[in-house]
């Protein structure tokens, strides 16, 4: 199933506009904050199982203001970024110079052939309204044979399937959700809209890795909290506490939880929450802790909102 997602003009990022995601890089106000806390995340699970270290190279396709690039640099990887954010850019070599982030566009990379040998992407190639087909041609063109490829894109879960199984369409006052056949341009677009993704369940991205060269060899749900599950918890938890209302309605409701731009998005608790279990499973879903594994699977199958796709170059 694929789902087409669109924003009303001016609500945040619209497909692939340089300008409105100019925008939401440019709310992300702490840049030390970002940098200090990208290795934390629920995607370091990921990170750690299959960044290689060098001499093997790496790739962030998409790094908005480089976060992850900071990251992991910092902790010994040969990773760098590439962005069409131009503004984005300036704004982080100017308040790090060292970082080795890049103007560029993931459909044109600056790169010599097998150039990689790991690419990740997250939550990048699903705004192409013509398909993921440009950027994964490209991924392929860079990485090695044999090189792997992470990229996460929104997914359509268990209770999203079921919800658009009826035919339904979600539309409210900035979002308007709707079920296609496949991926295209629109002959004409919604009336005040823009397109802005798509969301989609692993049989229906499966078919444009194939035909440009990866193999998907793992498929994993995550970032439930940003899901229906996760945001009834976290409205629940709020309600009760009765704390940081004024940061829950200054929440960007474009994007997750974790990348707000302002810290505390867990009702305050996320600086206190660190380095506990509790954080470990909410935050950094760790996967691979023998206890977390099966209810965050469950959870993310329920309710996640990304899946992460694990694909080989072939």
């Amino acid at each position: 199933m694929i789902v087409k997602g669109y924003k009303q003009t001016g609500t945040g990022f619209a497909g692939q506009d340089q300008e409105s995601w100019t925008g939401v890089w440019g709310s992300v106000h702490d840049l030390t904050k970002s940098f200090d806390c990208a290795d934390r995340d629920y995607l370091a699970p990921f990170f750690r199982k299959f960044f290689p270290r060098p001499p093997g190279k790496i790739l962030e396709g998409g790094c908005g203001i480089g976060k992850y690039v900071a990251a992991y640099k910092r902790l010994g990887y040969d990773i760098r970024g590439v962005d069409f954010s131009a503004e984005t850019i300036r704004r982080v070599k100017d308040f790090d110079p060292d970082l080795p982030i890049e103007e560029g566009n993931i459909v044109a990379l600056p790169y010599d052939d097998h150039s990689f040998d790991c690419y990740y992407s997250g939550g990048v190639i699903e705004h192409f309204e013509e398909g993921p087909d440009g950027p994964l041609r490209e991924a392929r063109r860079v990485l090695r044979n044999g090189g792997v490829l992470l990229a996460t894109v929104p997914y359509v879960n268990f209770l999203r399937r079921m919800y658009f199984s009826t035919g339904l369409q979600r539309r409210d006052k900035n979002l308007l959700l709707q079920k296609c056949d496949q991926c295209a341009l629109d002959s004409m677009t919604p009336e005040g809209f823009l397109f802005s993704e798509y969301s989609f369940d692993v049989g229906s991205v499966r078919p444009f890795f194939e035909r440009n060269g990866f193999a998907i060899e793992e498929s994993i749900p995550t970032d439930f909290l940003w899901g229906e599950v996760g945001m009834l918890l976290v409205s629940t938890a709020r309600r009760l506490t009765r704390q940081n209302l004024d940061h829950t309605k200054s929440l960007d409701h474009t994007k997750s939880l974790r990348d707000q731009p302002s810290a505390g998005v867990l009702g305050g608790s996320y600086g206190s929450l660190r380095r506990s279990w509790l954080y470990d499973f909410l935050v950094t879903e760790d996967w691979e802790h023998p206890w977390f594994r099966l209810p965050l699977r469950a959870l993310n199958y329920l309710s996640g909102h990304m899946v992460m796709l694990v694909a080989r170059a072939v």
